[in-house]
């Protein structure tokens, strides 16, 4: 279970340039004398913690799977999409800014991971283990993909920007700037996201077939005796 948190940070320009002549036109003294925009995207983990708050049944009916089986354990994480934006500008002897060409730091940090397993395991100490690794393999698949997705949306954020002049103020590139995130990146965000779901569903495949050897069975006996419970 993911959650996405947008945080737009502003910064003072990187630098002004004065526009002292117009022998050329605007916006060729802006590509000439703007250097390139920059983008970098990074990311921060957080270090997941064990919870025993949460039943089976509740663990089930967080993971939203629509499926009818027993949830042991649930790997949640919050996402925090983190665009740090400065500018550099050219401006006029007046000291109007006419243009500007953005410098763009993206953290894409993950906090609050927390490994939930059920109550139901408290004092069985080889299931909580099981159970832990399980989810600790969930965990670096989420660690894995938010590595590649910031890799790409470095990427695909460099070719949008590369040669990209704003026109006008300051806070005119800043909304721009703004309203780029809320229209474009966010959603390319999630939707590069996706693609890390097929890995859990085939870890959750994988492990499902060795369940039945884990800590002599005692998962699957627990599994049987909380599915009976759960009959009307």
């Amino acid at each position: 279970m993911r959650a996405l948190i947008v945080r737009l940070l502003c910064a003072a320009p990187l630098f002004a340039t004065s526009l002292l002549g117009w022998a050329e036109s605007l916006a060729e003294l802006c590509n000439r004398q703007l250097p390139p925009a920059q983008v970098e995207v990074r990311t921060a983990f957080a270090e997941p913690a064990i919870s025993f708050d949460f039943s089976a049944a509740q663990i089930e009916q967080m993971a939203h799977t629509g499926k009818p089986q027993v949830h042991f354990g649930l790997t949640q994480v919050e996402t925090h999409m983190e665009p740090r934006v400065s500018f550099a500008v050219l401006s006029s002897a007046a000291g109007q800014r006419l243009c500007a060409r953005p410098h763009i730091e993206v953290t894409l940090a993950l906090e609050r991971a927390r490994v939930n397993v059920a109550r139901e395991l408290v004092g069985d100490e080889c299931a909580i283990a099981a159970v832990w690794h399980h989810e600790l393999r969930h965990f670096a698949i989420v660690q894995e993909s938010l590595a590649s997705t910031a890799g790409e949306l470095e990427r695909m954020m460099r070719a949008y920007y590369d040669g990209l002049v704003v026109m006008g103020s300051e806070a005119e590139a800043q909304r721009q700037i703004e309203g780029e995130f809320r229209r474009r990146w966010v959603s390319e965000f999630e939707t590069l996201q996706v693609r890390g779901n097929l890995a859990h569903e085939a870890l959750d495949a994988e492990d499902a077939q060795a369940q039945a050897t884990v800590c002599n069975g005692a998962l699957v006996r627990l599994a049987a005796r909380l599915s009976g419970q759960a009959k009307p």
